[in-house]
């Protein structure tokens, strides 16, 4: 996300996540946060029962680097309204990366 707001705003950054995570359906079990300073970025990581959320922010660069991992079958593209209400950016990019493509559970239709 570019042009995104509240990228130094810790309390902007929880909700958002909480939001995204609720949305998305997926099941929360810890959630921590770090700052470096007034008006400097945040990380959050979110560690869910069906994998992870990660929000990395830079408050000079009015970025944010998102990065959702599921698994259990659930849609990460759920997470995106909540996150651009949040910090309505003024563009979002979105990269996906296929992962587990060699796992034997991936091939095997009758294990998911």
């Amino acid at each position: 996300m570019w042009g995104a707001q509240h990228t130094d705003d810790e309390a902007v950054v929880r909700s958002a996540i909480l939001a995204a995570v609720e949305e998305s359906g997926a099941t929360l079990l810890k959630l921590e946060l770090s700052t470096f300073g007034e008006h400097a970025g945040v990380t959050a990581f979110a560690i869910l029962a069906e994998s992870h959320i990660c929000i990395n922010t830079w408050y000079e660069e009015q970025m944010i680097a998102i990065d959702v991992f599921f698994c259990a079958g659930l849609d990460p593209y759920l997470c995106l309204p909540a996150l651009e209400r949040a910090f309505a950016p003024s563009r979002v990019q979105v990269s996906e990366h296929k992962r587990l493509l060699a796992s034997p559970m991936t091939h095997d239709k009758t294990m998911l």
